[in-house]
């Protein structure tokens, strides 16, 4: 599977590729059409919700969007 992954992403111009980075993609991206948090954890084994949506980045798009509307001004 990794030489097919890895030789279909150099023809189309990426470097580097792992099939972990496709199954943290599927993941993300079926949490983002589904919100089904239970079937990814049960796809991918996990214990807890907050586990898969740490795995799949879910938790670091809430820090950055979150981060991005907070404001400091000094007066």
């Amino acid at each position: 599977m990794y030489r097919i992954i890895s030789s279909t992403a150099r023809k189309v111009g990426v470097e580097e590729i792992e099939a972990q980075s496709l199954r943290k993609s599927f993941g993300y991206y079926c949490y983002k059409e589904t919100e089904d948090i239970a079937f990814l954890m049960d796809v991918y084994n996990h214990s807890s919700p907050v586990l898969t949506l740490r795995y799949i980045g879910i938790n670091q798009d809430e820090i950055v969007k979150r981060m991005s509307r907070f404001n400091l001004q000094t007066k």
